[in-house]
């Protein structure tokens, strides 16, 4: 009889087992490291094609909870006749996520509120040099630093690989809006309008540490 008591014991204690390993990984501080892929549409998307993107957070989880805030950091190709050329973007943001599920497999979604900054880094977007404006202030010069604000969303899982380390993957996308951009600066016959907003939406797989 003192198999079927241990088998009895073992299947009350499991479960919470589980559940308090669940709630200790639950909690605490992490650091997370992730690259991906970023498209770009909306006004940019006139001028703005893809690119491969990095983003670096720290966050802090309680139970199904995760805030936190960090930086995402990307070149960006642009369109024809211009696609030598390249275009940074800098992201600071804010979050706040939410988990579907506690244990090993957690899926959750996470809204954003970010900071954009875009310049371009080739000297096609500088003014003409022949015919440069006699007092630029900044914003003239298409090579001046765009700024803004967007917001957007999050959806993926991560999986914990055991209490120091779990691995993510995530698609997003949002929407920006920065000062306004002219490519009649360009001078180029087939780049025109101006706009002041895009949207963007991509993918990224990446590693989470657990101090």
């Amino acid at each position: 009889m003192k198999l079927p008591a241990l088998i009895m014991v073992g299947l009350v204690l499991a479960p919470a087992s589980a559940a308090a390993q669940a709630s200790t990984w639950g909690n605490g501080f992490g650091f997370q490291w992730q690259i991906g892929y970023k498209s770009v549409g909306g006004g940019y998307g006139d001028l703005l094609t893809d690119g491969i993107d990095a983003d670096i957070n720290i966050f802090y989880n309680h139970n199904k909870l995760r805030i936190g805030g960090g930086g995402n950091f990307v070149s960006l190709n642009v369109v024809e006749p211009l696609q030598d050329e390249s275009v940074s973007s800098v992201e600071l943001h804010a979050f706040l996520g939410y988990h579907f599920l506690r244990g090993n497999f957690q899926p959750y979604v996470q809204g954003r509120f970010n900071f954009v900054r875009m310049r371009p880094e080739g000297h096609d977007f500088d003014f003409d040099p022949e015919a440069p404006p006699e007092d630029p202030e900044e914003g003239e010069n298409l090579a001046d630093r765009r700024a803004g604000f967007g917001g957007g969303l999050v959806a993926g899982f991560e999986y914990r690989l055991s209490r120091k380390i779990g691995l993510e993957a995530n698609a997003s996308i949002d929407a920006f809006a920065t000062e306004e951009v002219d490519l009649a600066e360009i001078e180029e016959p087939s780049l025109q309008g101006t706009f002041t907003d895009g949207n963007r939406w991509g993918f990224r797989v990446g590693i989470n540490w657990y101090p």
